[in-house]
């Protein structure tokens, strides 16, 4: 069922995030186009527009911190000055967006579809360190070393010339880890907690390094099964500040998904 741009649907969001997401809860077959909408100005914090199209919507300064926007289109929709601080973006469709000083400090926008120019103006612009690997062994398998410990610390976060002196993993959602590389010496900590766990697609995790890092940055590794194996991509998202470690993050992350593949043959 397709809920369009009516009346209803428009009151429905005067009333705030909290009765619009009760009602998207009591309606998950309901399909939301709000595309052409006016929205300026609304505090959505929260608001699940999950899914939702919102093609050539107007989105001026809204409030959309916090917001569920996952796999959302947005195509051509005006987010100029909109706060999406800490936004859901996974998979969102922003093409032909305006985002000019839209803030996306924290935003998830793992998967988004955008160019550059897209984000043009945008504040807090995460960075991407993106890397694939395509493996000959089952899905799961690749899945499941991600979370063995006995396995990940062969690979993950290890350096070719390096010590893994501790790793722990507690791999549930919400379960911390810790692997230590020892390096020239002195003891590199990587820590974070699992924010998602969809065995055998899918693993979300945080990831901080004491002494180096200013807040966690986001890693994402998505697995898909392909003729005679699977194909690993592995997202890092991180602040704008960290630009000059780009290059060196995807090169790393090539390093350890060549020693994962050793480590599975």
């Amino acid at each position: 069922m397709e809920a369009r741009v009516t009346g209803g649907i428009l009151n429905r969001l005067k009333f705030g995030s909290g009765p619009w997401n009760r009602w998207r809860q009591e309606n998950p077959d309901v399909a939301i186009v709000l595309d052409g909408a006016d929205l300026n100005g609304m505090i959505l914090t929260g608001v699940n527009f999950s899914r939702a199209s919102l093609r050539g919507a107007s989105l001026h300064a809204t409030n959309l911190m916090n917001a569920d926007l996952r796999y959302a289109d947005m195509t051509g929709a005006n987010l100029v000055e909109a706060d999406l601080i800490a936004a859901k973006l996974e998979g969102a469709i922003l093409t032909g967006a305006n985002l000019r000083e839209a803030d996306l400090l924290g935003a998830d926008m793992a998967g988004a579809r955008c160019s550059d120019g897209d984000l043009k103006g945008a504040l807090h612009v995460p960075l991407f360190a993106r890397v694939s690997h395509r493996f000959t062994v089952p899905a799961e398998r690749v899945y499941d070393a991600f979370l063995d410990v006995t396995m990940a610390r062969r690979f993950l976060y290890a350096s070719p010339t390096g010590e893994i002196v501790r790793a722990e993993l507690d791999p549930h959602v919400g379960g911390a880890y810790v692997i230590t590389d020892r390096r020239t010496g002195a003891d590199v900590e990587h820590t974070g907690t699992y924010l998602e766990l969809d065995r055998p697609r899918r693993i979300v995790f945080t990831m901080f390094v004491p002494g180096y890092s200013t807040s966690p940055d986001r890693v994402t590794v998505e697995i898909v099964p392909i003729e005679g194996g699977c194909e690993v991509a592995l997202t890092h998202e991180m602040l704008p500040d960290y630009a000059p470690y780009v290059d060196a993050t995807i090169r790393a992350y090539t390093d350890h998904l060549s020693m994962l593949e050793t480590v599975l043959a």
